[in-house]
């Protein structure tokens, strides 16, 4: 390896040394035994040197190649980081497991707002860091850090999270959905967000301070496996594997009003949290019209009906005439009247 780094050194074809450069790559990458200081400093100095002289689709190249690796020398993985071409710098700031996090603090304190977008992408982002994302960064960058599943969040980011929310309302929806939303934090947020999001957040405060709650690793867990699942769901639905009326009787079944919302959304062609803050409305006209312009079932309603009593806290009050002024709305009308909602809702905004 010795010999064909000081040929790397010397290539100046840059054809040739990107194939150089990428052989010399995996063999350090896939050695058996981890590479000696000495290997790992020398091939770190000289990589850097010639990245420094590379064209950009060189570097985008090489950074794809490298960025997963947990053998990378750390100095190479700063200049790549660094790069001020965010296709350059990308996948190593989103994907190595090994870049440090003075590295990544001093990107997300000098880079661009795509570099911090890359960043977000992360598998985990420590509150060190999501400090410096959320004081920086676009509302893009703030909707990515909230809606993270593994990032923290310090109690100083989220007063300034909350405050933001007043004039966002998708900030204040993905903050309603953070598990590690505290009751001091709920409390502020409420009379900022819709009157949807206000009841889930009234509800988490309802819950008993006796009864032991879930860890936040244990609410972030099941949240990322009902988010898989309902994915998982859609997918079956538009290759109709499963029924959209199966799939949202499971669903209503296993409480997730949420992810009853998402799917209904995407099969009618509404936002997710205008289904969401239809389910829990007092009226349940708009219900009854929009799952029938789907061509749903009564069961279908019923099992909504009784999922949306839960969410409100109310007894279930089921009229003895639903099922037959259910069945009388016709299918036609009702695929007419969200029609023209779409329009109205379209001007309006």
């Amino acid at each position: 390896m010795l010999d064909d780094l000081k040929h790397l050194a010397t290539e100046r074809e840059p054809d040739k040394r990107l194939a150089l450069l990428r052989s010399i790559t995996d063999l350090y990458l896939d050695q058996v035994t981890p590479p000696s200081d000495s290997e790992e400093y020398l091939f770190g100095e000289i990589v850097t040197r010639v990245l420094r002289d590379m064209p950009d689709d060189h570097r985008v190249s090489y950074s794809e190649r490298i960025a997963p690796s947990s053998r990378a020398p750390v100095n190479v993985l700063g200049t790549l980081a660094h790069d001020p071409q965010i296709a350059v710098a990308g996948p190593v700031l989103s994907q190595s497991p090994i870049l440090p996090h003075v590295q990544l603090a001093e990107v997300a304190s000098t880079g661009s707002d795509d570099h911090l977008q890359a960043i977000v992408r992360r598998a985990s982002l420590p509150a060190s860091l999501t400090d410096i994302l959320i004081q920086r960064g676009s509302r893009i960058v703030r909707h990515g850090v909230t809606g993270h599943p593994r990032a923290e969040i310090s109690r100083d980011s989220m007063s300034t999270l909350i405050g933001l929310a007043r004039y966002d309302v998708t900030l204040g929806a993905l903050l309603v959905d953070r598990p590690d939303l505290s009751p001091e934090a709920a409390r502020k947020l409420a009379p900022l967000v819709s009157e949807a999001l206000a009841l889930q957040l009234s509800l988490r405060q309802a819950r008993s301070p006796t009864r032991p709650q879930p860890t936040f690793e244990h609410q972030t867990a099941k949240r990322i496996a009902d988010n898989l699942e309902a994915e998982e769901i859609l997918a079956a639905i538009g290759t109709a594997t499963i029924a959209l009326g199966d799939a949202l009787a499971r669903l209503c079944d296993q409480k997730r009003i949420f992810d009853v919302a998402l799917v209904i959304g995407k099969a009618s062609g509404f936002q997710a949290a205008f289904v969401l803050q239809t389910l829990v409305s007092k009226d349940i006209n708009l219900i009854m019209v929009l799952l029938r312009s789907l061509e749903l079932d009564y069961s279908v309603l019923e099992g909504v009906l009784i999922l949306r009593a839960d969410r409100r806290c109310e007894p279930l009050n089921i009229p003895a005439d639903l099922a037959d002024r259910y069945d009388a709305i016709e299918l036609a009308e009702a695929q007419r009247a969200l029609r023209f909602l779409k329009v109205r809702m379209t001007t309006r905004f």
